[in-house]
């Protein structure tokens, strides 16, 4: 890629100022789940048990693919209402191939592959033709969602047979290891930031990530009482870490927020638009596909519902939650993954106190107005826009 002037590389949203308004937008959301922790424990006494817990994070793994996913769109000025749909259609053609005797391995990366393929088309009507991502993507939703219902014929559902693909919604890490694991590279790369930090600035950072490493062993000690981290969970935590890191340490992801920002400046700026926009959409479809996954993995199969219903609403309002804004280029993927823990949460919770579905939806539809009256006054007072 040819070098892109410094004001393409410095003034997208992940510039200095930006990043310094992006703090307190992510303040409320953490205040939001300590609210609902403290809330819901009070109420039925299980919500932050091990066991529970466990069983929450992976429950949240389709809904923080389909978050991140969802971010990486509106970061750069796009909306994708196939997010869900995509998910459902790779779970069908996965559960098929696997009932045909496909090993899982090369089930799943088919699966990810028409995925990817959905996104290629939609990134190329969107990019090359000029249409509206929310018609283009409204459309490959009817698509996406009517493949499913034929490959998954005449039953509707298709179960997957045992496999480490089903095994991995029910994998445990094991405590121990884990928390070395993640005390040595935690250190490594506090180590890494101190020394790129300017000297005033190192106590702060240093303070900050012990915090952080101390907060993250408890949480996997506390979770080693009811068999460990889940599997699931430390892949999303891995994923959402790759595209953190694309996303704000690389010159295509910070053109990605620049797009979102100002797509005529990034433009003027002579940043690849058309290129970046379009691996945009392949891999949003991609995340979409592996929240997909992760679903016949929780669900053991796939039917007519798999990736429908909510999902893709909440991802969007997970994603919203979480800071991004619908403006386009602010906001980030760790903000929206704990925006799906929320809605996660919220779900969880009204589930322990046993209300009906109708009521778990309400609920969850008054989280996110919530979250988008919260954005809306933030970026009032900040003068964001």
């Amino acid at each position: 890629m040819a070098e892109v002037p410094t004001v393409a590389a410095e003034s997208p949203a992940a510039a200095s100022p930006a990043r310094r308004r992006a703090i307190p937008r992510e303040l409320p959301l953490l205040g939001a789940l300590i609210a609902v922790c403290i809330v819901f424990q009070l109420l039925t006494g299980l919500f932050l048990s091990p066991r529970n817990l466990g069983n929450l994070l992976t429950e949240a793994a389709p809904l923080g693919f389909v978050a991140i996913a969802a971010a990486i769109m509106i970061l750069m000025g796009e909306i994708d209402l196939s997010l869900g749909s995509v998910a459902g259609l790779t779970a069908a053609v996965t559960a098929v191939l696997m009932n045909m005797d496909v090993p899982w391995g090369f089930a799943a990366l088919a699966g990810l592959g028409v995925a990817a393929s959905i996104g290629v088309i939609q990134g190329i009507i969107v990019v090359f033709f000029g249409v509206r991502s929310f018609v283009v993507t409204l459309a490959g939703y009817l698509v996406c969602f009517g493949l499913q219902m034929r490959i998954l014929q005449p039953n509707g559902y298709v179960p997957i047979p045992a496999s480490m693909l089903r095994d991995i919604s029910t994998t445990r890490l094991p405590s121990i290891p884990t928390a070395i694991a993640i005390a040595a590279a935690g250190l490594l790369w506090l180590l890494f930031r101190a020394l790129r930090s300017r000297p005033g600035a190192r106590l702060s950072t240093a303070a900050t990530g012990f915090v952080v490493i101390a907060l993250a062993v408890f949480a996997v000690w506390y979770l080693g009482s009811a068999k460990g981290v889940p599997l699931l969970t430390a892949i999303v935590l891995a994923i959402t870490t790759i595209v953190w890191f694309i996303l704000t340490r690389t010159g295509p992801g910070l053109h990605l927020y620049a797009i979102g920002g100002d797509i005529a400046a990034a433009e003027e700026s002579g940043i690849r638009v058309t290129l970046i926009k379009s691996v945009g959409f392949v891999s949003t479809s991609i995340l979409a596909g592996m929240a997909g996954l992760a679903l016949i993995s929780y669900t053991s199969g796939a039917d007519t519902t798999t990736g429908t219903g909510t999902l893709l609403l909440a991802g969007i309002g997970a994603a919203v939650v979480g800071g991004v804004s619908l403006l386009g280029g602010r906001g980030s993927v760790w903000g929206a993954l704990g925006g799906a823990l929320l809605l996660a949460g919220v779900g969880n919770g009204l589930n322990l106190l046993s209300l009906t579905a109708d009521m778990v939806y309400v609920v969850e539809g008054l989280v996110v107005i919530s979250a988008l009256l919260l954005d809306a006054q933030l970026r009032r007072h900040l003068g964001a826009r």
